[in-house]
């Protein structure tokens, strides 16, 4: 397996962001916005024929929690916003690991390809480098 670039590891050991508006705004405790850092919605739902009314959803120790919003659309997207800006270290740790990942099957594969051809020609790989088998004397 090829080692994790300076990049990678850096994207890997970056701290999620520990104070939030958001926990401010709801009056949120600290272990709650640490479980928005790792997950979390804002939902809407329909209450008569005209009203639409928003909630914060999430989940905290294996239950979940839900905190209304009201009904101000423009306040629920700022709140799902801010919800989004704290989420962000973790879905870009994610595809990072993710594109990783998918670089080391296509560096397997690739290799997996030359093999055949090097092996006819004498050659082999050692790790990720190409070299001439030795001769026995």
């Amino acid at each position: 397996m090829p080692p994790e670039t300076d990049a990678v590891k850096a994207v890997l050991t970056k701290p999620s962001p520990s104070v939030s508006a958001l926990g401010g705004r709801l009056q949120l405790a600290p272990a709650e916005v640490a479980a928005l850092t790792q997950q979390g919605f804002v939902s809407s739902e329909r209450r008569g024929p005209n009203s639409l009314v928003y909630k914060l959803r999430y989940r905290l120790q294996g239950r979940q929690r839900v905190r209304y919003l009201g009904t101000c659309a423009l306040t629920a997207r700022a709140i799902e916003q801010e919800l989004q800006q704290l989420q962000r270290t973790r879905h870009e740790r994610r595809q990072l690991l993710q594109l990783h990942a998918l670089m080391r099957r296509q560096l397997k594969a690739g290799k997996a390809a030359l093999r055949p051809l090097l092996q006819s020609a004498g050659f082999a790989f050692h790790g990720f480098a190409v070299r001439r088998k030795r001769s026995v004397p």
